[in-house]
This record gives C-alpha cells, sequence and structure tokens, in this order.
C-alpha cells in the first residue's frame, strides 16, 4: 500500500514523496517519489546506499556528472559525496542505505 500511496501523492506536489520502509540500525529502506521534472535536492548520505527506480526515470547528480537510470537499473550513491535526482518522468524508486 505504501508504494500506491507514494504514486497517488506525486500527482498533487511537486515536491518529493518519502516514505520509510524499513529503519533498522544496519539498514534503512527508503521509497521515493517524483513527479515529472520534480527535483529531490542536492544532500549526502553517510552510509553506503543505491538507488532501484521502480517506475520511470531520473537524472542522477553527483560530482559534476549525470547519470540518467531508467526502470529496474540501479545507480550506486557513494558517502559523502553531494548528490540530487531530478524526475524525467513520474518516478518511483527505492533507496536502500547499510
Amino acid at each position: 500500500m505504501i508504494l500506491k500511496e507514494i504514486l497517488s501523492e506525486i500527482e498533487t506536489t511537486d515536491k518529493a514523496v518519502v516514505k520509510k520502509l524499513q529503519n533498522g540500525k544496519e539498514q534503512q529502506v527508503l521509497a521515493i517519489g517524483l513527479q515529472k521534472n520534480a527535483i529531490l535536492k542536492e544532500h549526502k548520505t553517510d552510509i553506503p546506499a543505491k538507488l532501484y527506480v521502480l517506475t520511470g526515470e531520473v537524472v542522477y547528480r553527483a560530482g559534476g556528472t549525470e547519470s540518467i537510470v531508467k526502470q529496474f537499473e540501479e545507480q550506486e550513491i557513494n558517502m559523502g559525496d553531494l548528490h540530487s535526482v531530478k524526475a524525467h518522468e513520474n518516478s518511483l524508486f527505492l533507496v536502500i542505505k547499510g
């Protein structure tokens, strides 16, 4: 239900919709939805992480480079790197930390 809620919520906001799916000591799983052209503002992670696109397509920006990440693809997120994500279309992705 949480993933369906996110998809529904992004229809009415231009901000990122973020929900925690798991919040343990060793690992955290976030589900994030972005409406087309919405941006998850620049930020850092203090633990290793990966981004997995479930639906849509996003642009991952870090260190002056851009990577297009499509449905069912993944992107490594390096610790300490400032990075942002922009949706090319309505998108739903997971970020797994730890």
